[in-house]
């Protein structure tokens, strides 16, 4: 079980991704963030950070070289399975780069929290200092019928308008009984 939220949109970024950058971040988005020896998670392959240019990070939080499935494996270097690097938000990253480099949007997978956190780390650690803007806007709605708004960046500064914009009535229209039905 857990509580999923659905977003509608993606945010543009100034120029396309190198090649490097859209591939690990990609990565990024696909692996479990798990706490780890970063002194011990440095020996392990990972093409794709080195190629980005990319140190191991704090407790291993840039490493994307896991093999296992979304990087769930237990190895030597995990301090715990069940808990992120100190600086990021959540196990799970599930902002993604579009297939050409050029937005940043949800990957599409289940029971994304802390999306906003999310996007402003990925600014923060990534796109910023590779040399990136990001601007746009998305729309979210969550499961429950008042939690819906939309999420803005503008010059990779992120806001979020809870309870702004047209998905409420829409989602309101699609679960609220009409007369007819209560009538019954």
């Amino acid at each position: 079980m857990g509580y999923t939220t659905e977003f509608e949109g993606e945010f543009q970024l100034d120029r396309p991704l190198t090649p490097e950058h859209r591939a690990f971040l990609a990565k990024f988005s696909e692996t479990r963030r798990m706490k780890r020896r970063a002194e011990v998670t440095a020996l392990r392959p990972d093409p794709l950070r080195n190629a980005a240019g990319l140190p191991v990070g704090f407790e291993g939080a840039f490493f994307v070289g896991a093999d296992a499935e979304m990087g769930q494996e237990h190895t030597p270097d995990i301090v715990d399975w069940n808990r992120p690097p100190h600086n990021q938000p959540g196990l799970w990253c599930k902002w993604a780069p579009n297939e050409r480099g050029t937005a940043v949007a949800w990957n599409g997978h289940e029971k994304f929290v802390e999306y906003v956190p999310w996007l402003d780390y990925l600014i923060r650690n990534f796109l910023k200092p590779w040399g990136y803007v990001l601007k746009g806007t998305v729309e979210f709605q969550g499961e429950e019928l008042d939690d819906f708004g939309r999420i803005h960046v503008r010059e990779n500064v992120v806001r979020l308008a809870q309870g702004e914009g047209p998905q409420n009535a829409r989602m309101r229209d699609l679960f609220e009984p009409t007369e007819e039905e209560d009538e019954e």
